[in-house]
């Protein structure tokens, strides 16, 4: 039996994408030249992921669960799998709805030309819902000696929800529409979150978000206290000022930004992830650890090498500035049923930390988390491929050949690093007659081949090859 919903996105007409199909996988790569809105792509995944979390409403199941409070004297059955049985139509509507406000979240104005044709769409293939997961529903008092508890039991795969009312008769249909609105919360809740992961985003903006999240909260706060009170003169010439300047920023990056500002009560959390994933920046690629003064409202690295000097992040390199969110994920947020979006993880590394970038990657894939990113990186591929031939070995010669390789090449390869070729999905943007398309990419059991690296690798290497046989012919007459 299928236990794993398979989530397909499916975009139209936003930026130069004429079409995009992408399937998300436990690691999903989109590739492609600049400019050929890749970013859009992740941003608007992240945006549903995001969206679909905040939808309690389902007007149909509402009034179906108020009918049967109403008629049942003691006790009303809700049967989660009838319910389950609309969810392909609720979550069309909600992808709906979603395009509708979509503006939003990429900080366009409603009436973008960008968006003029802008379509968005989901589909589950082979939909599953585990109802032997327990539904949470908190015992609910609407009025004095007016209550509902809810119990939860198992019949054959069927779910139901028996819900026992004291005082019936002093029950009113207002009463019975906001009894059926808490209980429908649940139940939204119950199967949204057993079908999309909850999303955390790292943009391309990472670096510029490190280092001036003090200057951005200064200057957000001078600007809104500015005018707060100045409102009784400027009136609405004051809320769009307002509008205007705090909603200037896509809310991927501004979710980045809001991470950054909280990351001193957010590094109190622990994640779940095993502790090699916790240690692997600092350990393998930053070499240093990230520490945070909420006092002094500062960020610190400590090298590994000079670990009694702290540098403030904004004198740190670039490669430390990108790597704070990816850090922070992993220690601080990083759990099962969670989806990590990147754009562009292997900014500002040099080749071998591109390399080390992809293993962490695959590591998180191989925790159960799924991996959602863009890349420019041959580096990045080609490693990950290292990583599928490596699965294919089989465990045995997987652990020899890890040992040689760390051995000979101090390559620090470990066993939880090989990666199933079914669980990476490659998708091209190539440009057709009518615009941008996605092209998966076949995998196997030696990886990916993605032609708009390669080809651009060979040609370079055809062009110095030709170069160094005129200069050596010259060299030599």
């Amino acid at each position: 039996m299928n236990t794993t919903n398979s989530i397909r996105f499916i975009l139209r007409n936003i930026g130069q994408i004429t079409n995009a199909e992408i399937s998300l996988n436990q690691m999903t790569v989109i590739a492609g030249k600049n400019s050929v809105s890749k970013t859009y792509i992740t941003y608007l995944i992240f945006g549903f992921l995001d969206y679909i979390k905040s939808v309690t409403i389902n007007d149909e199941w509402q009034k179906l669960i108020a009918i049967q409070l109403s008629t049942s004297s003691s006790k009303t059955i809700i049967d989660l799998s009838l319910l389950a049985k609309t969810l392909p139509n609720f979550i069309e509507k909600a992808a709906k709805d979603y395009a509708q406000v979509s503006h939003k979240l990429l900080s366009f104005d409603a009436d973008s030309e960008l968006l003029k044709n802008f379509s968005f769409s989901v589909i589950i293939d082979n939909l599953f819902i585990d109802f032997s997961k327990k539904l949470l529903i908190n015992n609910f008092q609407i009025a004095h000696n007016i209550k509902i508890e809810l119990n939860q039991t198992n019949d054959k795969g069927r779910v139901e929800v028996y819900s026992v009312i004291e005082n019936h008769a002093e029950l009113n249909k207002q009463m019975y529409e906001i009894m059926s609105g808490h209980i429908t919360k649940s139940i939204i809740t119950y199967f949204i979150s057993q079908i999309f992961p909850a999303p955390f985003i790292v943009t391309s903006e990472r670096t510029g978000v490190s280092i001036f999240y003090r200057e951005l909260d200064t200057s957000r706060n001078t600007l809104i206290e500015s005018l707060q009170q100045e409102h009784h003169l400027l009136g609405k010439t004051s809320d769009s000022l307002m509008k205007k300047h705090i909603a200037r920023y896509p809310l991927p990056i501004k979710l980045n930004m809001d991470f950054i500002r909280n990351i001193f009560d957010i590094s109190k959390n622990k994640a779940t992830v095993k502790p090699t994933i916790k240690s692997f920046i600092s350990k393998q690629i930053s070499n240093g650890k990230y520490t945070f003064d909420k006092n002094l409202n500062q960020i610190f690295f400590v090298p590994k090498s000079e670990q009694k000097i702290k540098l403030p992040i904004h004198s740190t390199s670039s490669s430390v500035k990108s790597l704070l969110l990816f850090d922070a994920y992993a220690n601080f947020v990083a759990d099962q049923n969670q989806i990590l979006i990147i754009d562009e993880p292997e900014l500002n590394l040099h080749p071998d930390n591109q390399r080390k970038m992809a293993r962490f990657l695959a590591m998180l894939a191989n925790s159960g988390i799924k991996v959602l990113f863009t890349t420019h990186s041959d580096y990045i591929i080609k490693e990950l491929n290292n990583l599928i031939m490596l699965y294919g070995l089989g465990v045995g010669n997987q652990s020899s050949i890890i040992n040689h390789f760390n051995k000979t090449y101090h390559s620090g390869y470990s066993e939880d690093m090989p990666i199933r070729p079914n669980y990476v999905d490659c998708y091209t943007v190539v440009e057709n007659d009518d615009g941008y398309h996605t092209h998966k990419s076949d995998i196997d059991c030696y990886g990916v081949n993605l032609a708009i690296l390669d080809d651009e690798i060979n040609n370079l290497s055809e062009i110095s090859q030709i170069l160094f046989n005129e200069l050596d012919n010259d060299y030599h007459q």
